[in-house]
């Protein structure tokens, strides 16, 4: 196992837990979503850390429900739309000249494709996409003197 992969595991862990009523985020979570966000930028070709957090299904149990209650703060907001854009990012941007032709780059194409679909779940929640009108109604509010 990559130090990465367990350094992954360990930040996610340490972000904090949802206790079905609100995300109770751990005092260094800020500094946490900032580290995954370093990760991904440094992600490899056959994108290693972006399929292990898949895996470890931290948008569904953490990032979502982090974002719900914790959109007032705008480092807390700023990092998880980082994050959240990251991850979801569709697969064909990760590979510009289309889908790879060789097994192997095939069969981690499609395992991308398949977090993503696992993704869509998170999405459907009313929770995710109050929070994310605010974050773009306040970027996008035009002020006229």
């Amino acid at each position: 196992m990559s130090v990465l992969l367990a350094d992954i595991d360990a930040t996610c862990a340490a972000l904090g837990y949802y206790d079905n009523d609100r995300y109770l985020a751990e005092p260094d979570a800020l500094q946490g979503l900032r580290h995954l966000i370093w990760i991904l930028r440094r992600d490899l070709e056959n994108h290693e850390y972006r399929r292990h957090l898949g895996h470890s299904k931290v948008l569904q149990t953490d990032l979502v429900h982090m974002l719900h209650d914790y959109v007032q703060d705008e480092e807390y907001a700023d990092a998880l739309v980082r994050l959240l854009v990251i991850l979801t990012n569709p697969t064909l941007l990760l590979y510009r000249d289309g889908p790879p032709k060789d097994f192997h780059s095939r069969k981690v194409f499609m395992e991308l494709i398949e977090i993503l679909q696992g993704y869509k779940s998170a999405f459907t929640q009313d929770k995710v996409w109050v929070p994310l009108y605010g974050i773009l109604k306040k970027g996008l509010e035009i002020r006229i003197n």
